[in-house]
């Protein structure tokens, strides 16, 4: 599983050694499925590399999707990648916008797990994710779960119908939790039986619902 590090040293060198570097030097277009293109890209070229150095040329492109890409189809490809060290030239702001990224990460992270469970051990999950805050109520009689993110904003309301819709909510509810970004989530999710899934789709949906609380 490969690693992103936020560096703000010059140089084309990691742990003493010269690394591969990878120039970002035109826009990426189309959203988050534009940045995992171009993530594909470059870890298909470097899979044998372990560590690779990510140098950022362009005003309007986002590193942090770009990383988050990065680890996405680093996880679904096979590679050999340990790293990506991503050149910053004020660590402590770079650090600071990262973060809500991290959330997001550690919510598909989970998400793409759950992926490959039973629909019975997925909604079992669902239900046991009190430990992040989440208010939960099971109503075994409609065979429905329920889940409040509580935050300081307005509420918003989401249902999910499927097995699909339900780990997208997931992922979202998740990672917004972790960010701490202050959203006011109330969730209905039916339970509902085992279809097949596509999770590809899932993770760009995840990254859309959560893209309005985290800057670029």
């Amino acid at each position: 599983m490969i690693e992103i590090v936020l560096d703000q040293n010059e140089g084309d060198t990691f742990l003493n050694e010269i690394r591969p570097v990878v120039e970002i030097n035109e826009p990426v277009c189309g959203g988050f499925p534009a940045y995992r293109q171009k993530a594909r890209e470059v870890v298909e070229k470097y899979a044998l590399e372990k560590i690779i150095i990510i140098r950022n040329q362009m005003s309007d492109f986002s590193i942090n999707f770009f990383a988050l890409a990065l680890f996405v189809e680093a996880c679904l490809l096979p590679n050999g990648m340990e790293c990506a060290v991503i050149k910053v030239k004020d660590y402590p702001q770079a650090l600071s916008l990262y973060k809500p990224f991290v959330a997001l990460t550690i919510g598909i992270k989970y998400v793409m797990r759950l992926c490959a469970e039973s629909a019975a051990m997925i909604y079992k999950e669902i239900s046991e994710l009190g430990y992040l805050g989440l208010e939960i109520k099971n109503d075994y009689l409609n065979n429905k779960i329920f889940l409040t993110l509580p935050g300081k904003e307005e509420v918003r309301f989401f249902k999910a119908e499927t097995v699909s819709e339900a780990l997208i909510l997931t992922g979202m509810l998740k990672s917004l939790a972790l960010a701490q970004t202050g959203a006011a989530i109330r969730a209905e999710i039916n339970i509902a039986p085992a279809v097949a899934i596509d999770e590809n789709l899932i993770i760009n949906q995840i990254v859309e619902r959560v893209s309005p609380w985290i800057k670029p």
